[in-house]
């Protein structure tokens, strides 16, 4: 028997409650993880009847069949998708091997676990949506939040330069100078600011140069930003499902640069695909696994919330909702 912690109803915090079931086994292609920490994203509520949780770092436990690349006691990291395969919220997980990489040597498993959702959505919008190149200039809005501290740790992996991003309160501000090492004039203070200024700005911060990328992970005021801003030929790079309002004139802006919008939906080829389609999750966190042994990436910021129980993941589902002041919120295993 394992612990799991799911949601029986939908509704918040308050219905998230412990309970015990049998310990799945590894079907074929599959592995069994031991989870050692597991971290709280705001989409992880509001799902009924499920055990919930995205990213796990952990320890396998058991190969099913026809897996040949892990081994027991390999110490791995896996994402896992939502929808069909979500169960992070648990002692053990089984995951298909496509959603299953082997973790960072120089990560601990608490910081292992803050990356998957948040490491692959940067990867793709950075290179495989906006496909920076270096030299080239980049915005990231919200870039003091976990999800935003590894867009711009990729943007300079790749040699955009300049770097910007815009901060909306003083603690943003410090950590993306103290934390992520931005320069303070490359940090664009976006409150009580027209658009018409803030544009300005970004254009004597790029001296003259198109804007080749910009992402979005705020949205509303900021999704304008983006657009208005882009230059000639770029992208705009966009997380968030965002009412048809927010992106109003968006059309024009992007039709007089010749500029693309793309949508990043970390979880499309899970909910939408087929398995077929999975194989790029686990490459992704292998590339991964090498920018962050290299020394190129490291891990965001992480709120620990201690050991695993009905408590720490309520309170986990609390916290979620005033941002990402605290960084990725993670509880640990035994």
């Amino acid at each position: 028997m394992m612990q799991v912690v799911e949601v029986a109803r939908r509704g918040g915090a308050e219905d998230l409650h412990l309970e015990e079931q049998e310990e799945a086994q590894p079907g074929p292609g599959q592995l069994l993880i031991k989870v050692k920490a597991v971290s709280i994203h705001a989409f992880d509520s509001n799902i009924q009847g499920r055990v919930l949780g995205y990213d796990v770092a952990g320890v396998v436990e058991e190969v099913g069949s026809g897996v040949v690349d892990f081994k027991v006691g390999d110490e791995v990291w896996s994402y896992l998708g939502g929808g069909k395969d979500n169960h992070a919220y648990a002692e053990s997980v089984c995951a298909a091997a496509e959603f299953v990489s082997r973790k960072p040597v120089n990560l601990s498993f608490v910081e292992a676990a803050a990356v998957p959702t948040l490491g692959i959505t940067a990867y793709e919008a950075v290179l495989h949506k906006a496909r920076l190149k270096a030299g080239q200039a980049a915005l990231v809005t919200g870039g003091s939040g976990p999800l935003g501290s590894m867009i711009i740790q990729l943007c300079r992996h790749c040699g955009a330069n300049p770097i910007l991003a815009t901060a909306g309160s003083e603690r943003s501000y410090r950590e993306l100078t103290d934390h992520l090492g931005l320069s303070p004039e490359n940090v664009i203070a976006y409150r009580e600011r027209s658009l018409d200024d803030l544009q300005q700005q970004i254009q004597s911060l790029t001296q003259g140069h198109d804007l080749a990328a910009a992402f979005d992970l705020v949205g509303h005021r900021l999704s304008q930003l983006c657009f208005r801003s882009i230059g000639f030929g770029g992208a705009v790079v966009s997380v968030l499902d965002q009412p048809t309002d927010v992106a109003e004139g968006a059309s024009n802006w992007l039709f007089g640069k010749s500029a693309s919008l793309h949508v990043q939906f970390t979880g499309a080829r899970i909910h939408f695909g087929e398995p077929r389609h999975w194989p790029t999750y686990r490459q992704v966190l292998d590339q991964l696994r090498v920018l962050f042994e290299e020394g190129h990436l490291k891990a965001p910021k992480v709120c620990d919330l201690g050991g695993f129980s009905e408590a720490s993941i309520r309170g986990a589902h609390e916290l979620r909702p005033h941002g990402d002041a605290l960084g990725q919120l993670v509880v640990r295993f035994p």
